[in-house]
């Protein structure tokens, strides 16, 4: 593997094979920004998005530096071959291609559940302008447990064999790859962020004993297993991993037209990751004080109204409180030995009228009357 710059990318990468390279870092006053689709699309489709972004953020297509597809079921190796030379050929026709080599890192796996119907964009990855002192970002190309940096399935470690043994075996030696390739681009395993592990044979212990010791620290951050398996039918497991610092997902909308369709405006960022809020049934108000109001008010200084506080809705109770007060003091006429207070009234609400109501006694205006002579009769 040798590490060679790509200007016009800005990145440098580590030399592959036909379909893909080993690995891309950034080059320096740059990033590498990992984009994942919100849900797979049909490759070539993909690749319209793909441009799409691309000249919505600024870059020309040279700035594209790794992909990812989601592929139906396992290729045979012939298969698998056949799929490249159409892959090769779109990235040829960008003019990605650097003289005979493949720039772009990639990796291609078979989701085990929810695959898609035809091989498919999963996610890909680009250089942005970055500030000076930013850190190195880098993505390590997915690999199988294949001893040599050809398609020969002859070259796959333990061939057929699925045992424990055998998956340890194959797992470290797909870990040894993925340091070397990280070695290879000047990074390390404290700047990885994320370590993705491709297989369907996850035995109890396998990544504990084969990958923990050699990813190290990167553990930290936590290892990803993706139920899939390898693009290739006789190979078990595969990884890839990758150190950035800006992820976003895309969320498309494809739009169907004349021309046959295309994704172009309706294509939206997303940042991630993204959770989901239902609306509350109870809503903020602001607080803004009422006009002022003149009002009439005893001799001084003007009153003013007293700022009312932010008013919601308000059922009205079907009780209402009322302060109690105490009763006056009644004298009553008592037996021999003094007077007594009643004790005080508790509090009333409802009270049902009395048949009979008092009324103050008014002294009658006086009167005169005739009377015999010689008497007279006040009353």
């Amino acid at each position: 593997m040798q590490l060679l710059a790509n200007p016009r990318g800005n990145y440098h990468f580590l030399s592959g094979i036909d379909p893909y390279s080993c690995g891309v870092v950034a080059d320096p006053s740059h990033e590498v920004v990992h984009a994942t689709l919100q849900a797979p699309l049909p490759w070539r489709d993909g690749f319209e998005l793909i441009d799409a972004h691309l000249a919505a953020a600024g870059r020309g297509r040279e700035a594209l530096c790794g992909i990812q597809l989601r592929s139906p079921e396992p290729f045979t190796m012939a298969g698998f071959i056949e799929f490249n030379r159409g892959y090769i050929d779109l990235l040829k026709s960008w003019g990605l291609y650097m003289g005979d080599l493949n720039p772009l890192a990639r990796t291609n796996v078979a989701p085990e559940g929810f695959p898609p119907e035809v091989v498919s964009l999963q996610a890909f990855s680009y250089t942005a302008p970055a500030e000076d002192d930013a850190p190195l970002t880098f993505v390590v190309a997915g690999a199988g447990e294949l001893r040599e940096a050809a398609l020969d399935e002859d070259t796959i470690v333990r061939k057929g064999e699925l045992g424990p043994d055998a998956m340890r075996e194959k797992a470290r030696h797909v870990a040894a790859i993925m340091e070397e390739r990280l070695v290879g681009l000047g990074a390390g395993w404290d700047q990885v962020t994320t370590t993705d592990v491709y297989t369907v044979h996850l035995l109890e212990g396998l990544l504990e004993d084969a990958v923990l010791p050699t990813v190290g620290v990167a553990a930290r951050r936590g290892l990803c297993w993706i139920p899939s398996r390898p693009p290739i039918r006789e190979s078990a497991i595969e990884m890839d991993h990758r150190g950035t610092r800006t992820e976003i997902t895309r969320e498309h909308e494809r739009h169907d037209g004349a021309s046959g369709g295309g994704y172009g405006a309706g294509i939206r960022i997303l940042s991630r990751p993204q959770q989901m809020m239902l609306p509350s049934v109870r809503s903020p108000q602001v607080l803004r004080p009422p006009a002022d109001t003149a009002v009439n008010g005893p001799s001084g200084p003007d009153p003013w109204p007293s700022w009312l506080a932010p008013q919601q809705t308000t059922l009205p109770s079907v009780r209402s409180p009322h302060m109690w007060k105490l009763p006056t003091v009644t004298a009553l006429s008592a037996e021999r030995g003094g007077s007594f207070r009643p004790r005080g009234s508790a509090p009333q609400q409802s009270t049902v009228p009395l048949a009979r109501s008092p009324h103050e006694w008014t002294e009658p205006a006086e009167t005169v009357l005739k009377y015999p002579s010689g008497a007279s009769l006040c009353r």
